[in-house]
């Protein structure tokens, strides 16, 4: 992800030293472990204590330890989600699933069929890896994430399990999973306080000395709803009354909620009071961000004083850095902001924006400045840095950006158009993108710098257009307009529009000027960090180099793109398979004919899970060239029917047919007339 990582949705939330045990849902829990099992779900509305439940039973786990993570809003993306899924299991398991970490990040649009499968075979292989807790699911809005998250259910390793906790039923196959005893479910029945668990909550944890009676009107009010107990307790701390308090509110959740809140409230020191409410409208809190949003100096002395007195105060991390509020505490916050201090909440959310943005948290920096009224200044930041989180891999979320910005912005900010024609072409609705780029060239600004770089942008995607379509002359054309309309120093867009004009220079057979666009490719998405297109690009003039007997210089093209395609470790990533391809012909040319099956059979591993049809094609029959040099006539034609499939499956260019068809006729000479029937 190029987002910044925030460490702290994976940490296992702390539980409160009063809190507590509750056997009888442990043992549920414990059921959801057992072999044949799949899916643990937790669904009840807000306020039943699902997070300090399994928090608390995942602490006592004997055995591997299990992983957490708290979704957010921002977690529609499947890229994102999956990534953070990951990030969350690599904290069991250092070093887990780079290689899917690099797919993720990759400007393809997100594949399940290219991560699922291979993160599911990580995990097998891993006993380890135990359980992933799913926290606030019901944030989960997307299709696809719900669409993958069923697959990675239905294909789970016998030893691992997944655990969701939501405030509505997902869209899963429950009905399947339930009729297969592959689900056990704690829903709001079992959360629910029973009297006994109240009288010891009240009596032994809170120190409340209150009567059978006493325990008797509350349960009939609270229903069991533990929060609403915590604030009962909370209000009748210290206080004589407590018959008139008890007698003072009935009625529904919602009553009971608004009224002890405002008694929690009432009884803190006003400075207390106006930072709570001032604060609620946070996701997660800092000291630092609350300083910026307050104007204040002492908030982390402030937050200490919260959590000490047990405000619903949940901390994130061990260091005690990060916080939430429970999230309903932060919506009966906001609600009182707005009644004691009206008008504020926008200035609020204007510093909150601010300070994400200064910080590199965009995705929060745009729902504030929005939540503000500051729409220009929201367009602003996604036209400012959507274009390089676009090419991480990350298209939903600026889709979701884009969307969330109101109508009729585009006309002002001409690059959220062309972000739109971006993420329809990468996600392969290539004529889905015209009318944004003739929204592009209808309203051109006067100013001629930006001028010149919007007409590259449009430039370049029809470019990109015409080489799917194999139109060299309007590639041609094309790129030569997107590279003069430009700026040198736009190296990103630059790089592709070069990387273009390369391949189909290249499959023109005009090699002299293909090794310069190439090379200019090559060394502009280096320089850019974009390696996705340094990568193919350094990885095909190696191979250039290779085919025109050059091969001490292709040698050494071919390590520069592997060494590029490596992460901080030296281990390769899933595109380190084009350089691959390259340097098993090098070997098959030195007549190492073991080490050029050893590196194409690398290649091959990688590249499935890149998913990248062309390094599919071009890997397999590689293998397949070292194969029938060693007589294996039987593995030879494997190989080509992977390429085959793969050719044919994702309607490959032209230069994908050529090379499948050429070796299909050098596996018929060599297997005499058998193979020509």
């Amino acid at each position: 992800m190029n987002l910044p990582f925030l460490a702290t949705k994976c940490y296992l939330p702390e539980t409160h030293p009063g809190i507590l045990a509750r056997e009888r849902l442990a043992q549920k829990l414990d059921a959801g472990l057992q072999p044949g099992k799949r899916l643990l779900l937790l669904c009840a509305p807000a306020g039943y204590g699902k997070t300090s439940l399994v928090s608390a039973w995942v602490r006592g786990l004997a055995g591997p330890p299990a992983v957490w993570l708290s979704l957010d809003e921002g977690d529609n993306d499947p890229g994102r989600f999956w990534a953070y899924c990951i990030r969350s299991l690599q904290s069991a398991q250092p070093g887990f699933g780079e290689d899917l970490l690099a797919i993720l990040q990759s400007p393809q649009p997100f594949s399940a069929e290219a991560v699922l499968p291979n993160l599911i075979n990580a995990i097998a292989a891993y006993p380890q890896l135990r359980l992933l807790v799913l926290d606030d699911y019901h944030l989960v809005k997307a299709a696809p994430v719900h669409d993958s998250l069923a697959f990675f259910i239905d294909h789970l390793p016998p030893h691992f399990r997944l655990a969701l906790l939501s405030r509505s039923d997902p869209p899963l196959a429950l009905a399947r999973l339930r009729a297969r005893q592959q689900l056990v479910e704690i829903r709001i029945s079992d959360l629910r306080f029973t009297a006994q668990e109240s009288a010891v909550y009240l009596r032994q944890l809170r120190g409340l000395a209150l009567s059978d009676t006493d325990l008797a009107a509350l349960e009939q009010r609270t229903e069991g709803w533990i929060t609403g107990l915590q604030l009962a307790a909370l209000s009748m701390q210290d206080r004589p009354d407590v018959d008139d308090f008890l007698r003072s509110f009935s009625g529904s959740n919602t009553y009971v909620l608004d009224y002890l809140t405002e008694e929690v409230i009432d009884h803190q020191s006003a400075e207390t009071r106006q930072f709570l409410v001032q604060t609620s409208l946070l996701e997660r809190l800092s000291a630092e961000l609350c300083n910026a949003v307050t104007g204040r100096d002492d908030s982390q002395a402030l937050l200490e004083g919260i959590l000490k007195n047990n405000l619903f105060l949940i901390p994130l991390d061990q260091e005690r850095h990060w916080f939430r509020y429970h999230h309903l505490f932060a919506d009966l916050l906001q609600t009182q902001l707005e009644r004691v201090q009206p008008g504020l909440a926008g200035e609020l959310h204007r510093r909150a924006g601010a300070w994400y943005a200064a910080h590199g948290f965009y995705g929060e920096a745009i729902r504030h400045l929005l939540a503000a009224g500051e729409v220009e200044q929201a367009a602003g930041l996604v036209e400012q840095k959507a274009l390089t989180i676009l090419f991480s891999g990350e298209m939903m979320t600026i889709a979701g950006w884009l969307e969330a910005l109101p109508a009729g912005l585009a006309g002002r900010h001409p690059y959220l158009n062309v972000y739109q024609a971006w993420i329809h072409f990468l996600t392969g609705r290539l004529e889905a993108i015209d009318p944004f780029l003739q929204a592009v060239e209808d309203q051109l600004p006067d100013q001629a710098g930006e001028r010149r770089m919007l007409l590259g942008h449009v430039a370049a995607l029809r470019a990109y257009r015409a080489s799917i379509y194999g139109d060299a002359t309007a590639v041609m054309a094309l790129t030569h307009q997107a590279l003069e309309a430009l700026p040198p120093d736009e190296l990103q867009i630059r790089s592709i529009v070069c990387y273009i004009q390369g391949s189909t220079l290249l499959m023109e057979y005009q090699l002299p000027e293909a090794m310069a666009a190439l090379a200019s490719a090559g060394s502009m998405g280096a320089a850019s960090g974009n390696i996705h297109i340094a990568v193919p690009a350094i990885s095909a003039l190696g191979g250039l180099y290779a085919e025109l007997g050059q091969l001490t210089r292709a040698a050494d093209t071919l390590r520069q793109a592997y060494r590029l395609a490596s992460d901080a470790h030296g281990r390769p990533l899933p595109l380190a398979a084009r350089a691959l391809a390259g340097m098993s012909f090098l070997a098959y040319e030195h007549n190492d004919l073991e080490s050029a099956a050893s590196l194409a059979r690398q290649g091959v591993h990688l590249a499935r899970l890149w998913g990248n049809a062309e390094t599919l094609v071009n890997i397999h029959l590689a293998l397949g060239n070292v194969l029938l040099a060693q007589g294996d006539l039987d593995g030879a034609a494997q190989a080509l029917q992977a390429a085959t499939q793969v050719s044919h499956h994702s309607r490959g260019n032209r230069w994908m047919q050529c090379s499948v068809q050429a070796f299909q006729v050098r596996l018929w000479l060599r297997s005499g007339p058998a193979g020509l029937e």
